[in-house]
């Protein structure tokens, strides 16, 4: 059996990177940890390289990867009850309070520009489950498509879809008044 090197592992890992580090940080809620979660998953990954099938999908491989080391953390965070805060991030927010809110537009995709979602949005986005939470961003801010989605998180192609549907619907009936229709009603 055929097993990658490591600069192939390292040439396949940067090319999936944002997608590990965007699933990690669906199942997270938090950036951060994110990026501590993909890095151990690389290095996870790289001491099972024989354990890769050479021919078979890379980023599937490496996201089951991460599901379960993101799905770990989780769980210890959960025990801990406690949850890490960027003092960077909190003195920024404090110098600049008057912030501009930021929603998913009416076809719930992202504004050109926007980097950040407001505190409605991430509260909306905590309440939906972790595989339907990172189908909804996968789709949104990837752009995957569904049988991309679906084979990142090892399930059906349709599954994929409807998690996609109920969340921009629960998003929707979350942020009510908040959210923007692009439907315009007629009172006649």
């Amino acid at each position: 059996m055929e097993v990658l090197d490591a600069a192939q592992f390292a040439m396949e890992f940067q090319q999936c990177y944002s997608r590990l580090w965007m699933l990690a940080a669906s199942l997270l809620g938090d950036r951060h940890m994110a990026e501590d979660v993909v890095q151990d998953a690389g290095l996870v990954a790289l001491k099972q390289l024989d354990q890769f099938e050479v021919g078979t999908s890379f980023v599937a491989w490496m996201s089951q990867i991460v599901r379960f080391n993101a799905l770990n953390q989780s769980r210890k965070r959960t025990r801990r009850k406690t949850q890490s805060v960027d003092p960077v991030a909190l003195a920024s927010e404090a110098k600049n309070p008057s912030t501009e809110k930021k929603l998913l537009n009416a076809k719930s995709d992202l504004p050109p520009g926007q980097t950040v979602f407001d505190d409605e949005v991430m509260n909306a986005l905590r309440d939906l489950r972790e595989t339907a939470r990172a189908c909804l961003l996968l789709r949104i801010l990837h752009q995957l498509s569904y049988a991309e989605i679906a084979e990142m998180l090892e399930i059906a192609e349709g599954t994929a879809m409807s998690h996609v549907y109920r969340s921009k619907d629960r998003l929707r009936h979350c942020l009510g008044p908040h959210f923007n229709s692009s439907k315009t009603r007629n009172p006649s």
